[in-house]
């Protein structure tokens, strides 16, 4: 893997990063645990969740929100602020970007809107492709500037409500959402987004030299992930520890991708990994395939019986299976999944 970096341009990349792929097949394996959930209330009479019968069911749910919930989102997003940086120091290489470019945000549009309108699907695609085209503006950008809007972008909103929701329960505050704060939530995966592009800009998850800081980095977020952890088991409002593990979820997220990075380093664990490297070159089939096949799933077993939580999480194992088989099988022949496919055609006007 050839790679130039330089604080002030983007690296230009001429082939896949391994690492890469295998930790974004592992952020969209990890998101389905939380969209199933979606997929049953979207399913079920009444739209009820799925329901907690007993102690398994209550902690399965439990550590969803303790180790999945929002934290494979984030990295998800910081690796799709990785890719589009890719994308730019290439595309800038060919002498063509601005056309290609936003006719790809605009393809990831459709697919997210299509996700969200035909499956009623959670989507994040759509979002994904508005952060894109917004983040060009700042692909010139200085490292000081990029990390700065990624850092105020991804936490604002999250520190303002964990804020509110700790003033509610600790002082009897009975603070209301503010309008702003919600936003600054919604719109926070364009942070995240943005400290995929600085932080590939910066060589951290290629660069040598860098490991000395991503380690400790690791050692940073880790210790404060076990203490946030500790905190939220140990309080008895489930509301309380739902939203502190959302809002938080930067912390764990961020010991997870640089824990990742460091263990990847290790050829042997790349090559025991290897397999997810298909799910990750094809994840964007894999994200939009994992909720055709549980919406089909859940919506026909939610339609004739109720599914606790443990049940429906077990059902994420024969999608899994079924997509790694798949993207393994295809990739072998073809060089692109099939939405992939679309989307580079989409982008370059031109048959891959």
């Amino acid at each position: 893997m050839e790679t130039v970096v330089n604080p002030l341009a983007t690296p230009v990349v001429r082939q896949r990063i391994e690492s890469i792929d295998i930790i974004r097949a592992l952020a969209v394996m990890a998101i389905l645990l939380v969209n199933m959930g979606d997929y049953y209330a979207n399913a079920s009479p009444g739209h009820r969740p799925a329901p907690t019968a007993s102690a398994v069911d209550s902690w399965s749910a439990r550590l969803v929100d303790l180790l999945v919930l929002d934290k494979f989102h984030f990295i998800f997003a910081f690796l799709f602020g990785v890719s589009a940086t890719i994308l730019f120091g290439n595309m800038t290489r060919r002498g063509k970007f601005w056309a290609p470019y936003l006719r790809r945000m605009a393809i990831l549009l459709v697919f997210g809107l299509a996700n969200l309108v035909l499956l009623r699907a959670p989507d994040v695609l759509a979002v994904y492709a508005l952060n894109g085209a917004v983040l060009a503006l700042l692909f010139r950008a200085p490292q000081r500037i990029l990390l700065t809007v990624g850092l105020v972008v991804a936490l604002a909103g999250n520190l303002g409500t964990t804020a509110i929701a700790l003033a509610n329960h600790y002082g009897g505050a009975g603070i209301g959402q503010n309008s702003w704060l919600a936003a600054g939530v919604v719109v926070q995966s364009f942070g995240h987004t943005v400290l995929g592009c600085w932080a590939f800009r910066a060589g951290l998850l290629t660069d040598d030299a860098r490991v000395p800081a991503v380690r400790k980095l690791f050692a940073v977020t880790g210790v404060a992930t076990i203490a946030l952890w500790a905190w939220t088991l140990s309080l008895t409002d489930a509301d309380l520890a739902h939203v502190l593990e959302g809002n938080l979820a930067v912390v764990p997220a961020l010991a997870y991708l640089s824990g990742l990075v460091l263990l990847l380093r290790s050829a042997r664990l790349r090559a025991a990994l290897r397999p997810l490297q298909s799910y990750g070159r094809m994840a964007l089939t894999s994200y939009l395939t994992h909720a055709i096949l549980g919406v089909a799933l859940v919506g026909a077993l939610a339609s004739t019986r109720t599914i606790p939580t443990s049940v429906l999480l077990l059902l994420c194992l024969p999608i899994w299976v079924v997509q790694l088989v798949f993207s393994h099988l295809w990739l072998k022949r073809f060089a692109y999944g099939p939405f992939e496919w679309l989307w580079r055609a989409g982008t370059y006007w031109a048959r891959p």
